[in-house]
């Protein structure tokens, strides 16, 4: 006789664990197959649901695209807490990238980035929401440099930030996509060109 839980999801709770399931299945679909050739069916068989309750929860691909937008979001927030603590700026600083390249440098999230950037190229609606979210860590970013770095002006260190960035992101996706693991000498020499930017 199966076990009776002492606390049954409720109808919300599993509302919210199938879409998650179908978020995953979908990212799994997008990476395997890339973006355009997976389906909805496809989706909802890597998922293990119908293709029926698939479409309740999601009216298509972009739709699955903007979740993860809001899992994007949230995987930011955390890596922008790595600013607000009580550690000397530099660690934070260290601490920082450190996570933005491993965040950036996971063979999954590396293609699957490459397949929505190139989804973001032909939709409008994608760009925004992704340029968005890319904005809010940049902001977050640019104003941990001018708390630390106090006379130099806003606008020099909010470029600064998005160079810093974006030499992150294309040093982790490269290493991603090449299949190459960075040695401690190369993260080394990556944080040394940070710095040097600043």
């Amino acid at each position: 006789m199966p076990e009776k839980k002492l606390f049954p999801l409720t109808r919300a709770a599993k509302a919210e664990q199938t879409k998650l399931k179908i978020v995953e299945a979908a990212a799994a679909c997008f990476i395997a197959k890339g973006f355009h050739q997976s389906s909805m069916r496809d989706i909802a068989n890597t998922a293990g649901v119908s293709l029926g309750n698939l479409y309740n929860h999601f009216e298509n691909k972009q739709d699955l695209i903007m979740a993860f937008a809001s899992f994007e979001e949230e995987e930011n927030a955390d890596l922008l807490k790595l600013l607000e603590k009580k550690d000397d700026k530099d660690t934070c600083f260290e601490a920082f990238l450190a996570q933005y390249f491993d965040q950036t440098f996971q063979s999954d999230n590396a293609v699957l980035a490459v397949e929505i950037f190139s989804e973001a190229m032909r939709n409008k609606e994608i760009h925004e929401i992704f340029e968005e979210n890319r904005q809010k860590v940049s902001r977050g970013f640019a104003a941990f440099l001018k708390a630390w770095k106090k006379s130099e002006e806003e606008e020099v260190l909010a470029l600064k930030a998005d160079f810093i960035l974006d030499l992150v992101e294309g040093a982790a996706l490269r290493y991603a996509l090449n299949g190459d693991e960075p040695s401690s000498g190369e993260k080394e020499a990556l944080l040394n060109a940070a710095r040097a930017i600043l």
